[in-house]
């Protein structure tokens, strides 16, 4: 398979979260100047302000250095690997948004991987014992791409 296509979607990922990144800083720093200068308000209001809009940024923050930070990462680091041969599926878990996570069990080792909800809700991986190809990003512990050519439960 052709990883291309993946540096190109992380990249386009990664420019679009460094733009929400930059745009919410801009609107808290806007934010809190105004607040610090609005002589109307108490300084107890002022102190409370300024704390939800430490968390504002927070949230963006946190989550671009645990999403496409470390997809760019994974790009620059060249480590997005493909594992070929049989491959355990031991637990899958729900996870936020649009990812849920699955723990893959191959070479021995265990990997926690986040997938797509709709290849789990599509029933494409469920918990069992499975030949085929899982293509991943390591940084990012995300699942990219999983072909199962046989199912080893009998």
């Amino acid at each position: 398979m052709d990883i291309s296509t993946y540096y190109e979607e992380f990249q386009s990922e990664y420019n679009l979260a460094v733009f929400a990144v930059f745009f919410a800083l801009f609107v808290v720093v806007f934010c809190a100047i105004r607040t610090i200068r609005d002589k109307k308000i108490s300084a107890a209001t002022r102190i409370f302000s300024l704390f939800l809009l430490t968390i504002i940024l927070a949230t963006p923050l946190y989550l671009f250095i645990v999403g496409p930070y470390s997809l760019k990462k994974d790009v620059d680091d060249k480590t997005m690997y493909l594992y070929e041969g049989v491959f355990e599926v031991v637990e899958i878990s729900e996870g936020i948004l649009h990812f849920d996570k699955a723990v893959f069990v191959f070479e021995d080792r265990e990997y926690t991987l986040q997938c797509y909800k709709g290849d789990l809700q599509d029933n494409l991986i469920t918990i069992g014992t499975y030949e085929g190809r899982i293509y991943y990003a390591e940084n990012a512990a995300r699942l990219m791409h999983i072909w199962i050519v046989d199912s080893l439960e009998k």
